[in-house]
Parts: structure tokens; C-alpha cells; sequence
């Protein structure tokens, strides 16, 4: 059985040095995008590690339309800040003057 990490294809395009775009997609169709931020020196809420992404605003209504019912908020994001944190360290993610963002 298919899960929603199955048929979801995420981007990610970095906007500035600490904010990043992943744009959501499944067979070609954008369902959903989710915007991040590098966490700052003044954020002091658990469980938000000074090297962790945060997610500041999310629009994935379309996921849900496309057979991602099982999908969580909660999970979503984890799974997001996952493929940032990867992306990150291995230096994958494009600027915004980029064409396209990197697809995994």
C-alpha cells in the first residue's frame, strides 16, 4: 500500500541564507508548499534546536485531495525538516536565482 512520502515529490529552493521553499508535488501537480526558517540564537522553544528548520507557514490542502489522507501535519513537517537538514549539509539546496530547486 501506498503512503503519501510514495507519491509526493518535494523541492526545495532556498530564498535567503536562513529561509527555505519546499513546493510539493504529485504527478507533476503542485499540491502543497511549506516555508521554513533557520532557527535564531533568540528562539528558546523546545523542541527547536538552534541548527533545526522551523516551519513558519504551510498551504497543503492539495495533498489531502490527491490520496495523502494519511498524512499529518506533525509528520509533514518532520519529514520536510528532514530533507532540509540533509539537503543542507550536503550543500543541495539552490539559491532563488536558480531555475529549479533541488528535487529528491
Amino acid at each position: 500500500m501506498k503512503t503519501w512520502k510514495d507519491i509526493v515529490t518535494p523541492t526545495i529552493e532556498s530564498l535567503t541564507e536562513d529561509r527555505v521553499r519546499v513546493v510539493l508535488e504529485v504527478e507533476g501537480v503542485e499540491v502543497g508548499v511549506l516555508y521554513f526558517e533557520k532557527a535564531k540564537k533568540g528562539w528558546n522553544t523546545k523542541p527547536i534546536r538552534q541548527s533545526g528548520w522551523a516551519c513558519v507557514e504551510a498551504k497543503v490542502e492539495g495533498l489531502y485531495v490527491y490520496g495523502g489522507e494519511s498524512a499529518t501535519p506533525k509528520d509533514l513537517v518532520a519529514w520536510c525538516q528532514q530533507l532540509i537538514s540533509t539537503s543542507s549539509q550536503s550543500g543541495n539546496i539552490p539559491t532563488s536565482g536558480d531555475t529549479q530547486g533541488t528535487v529528491l
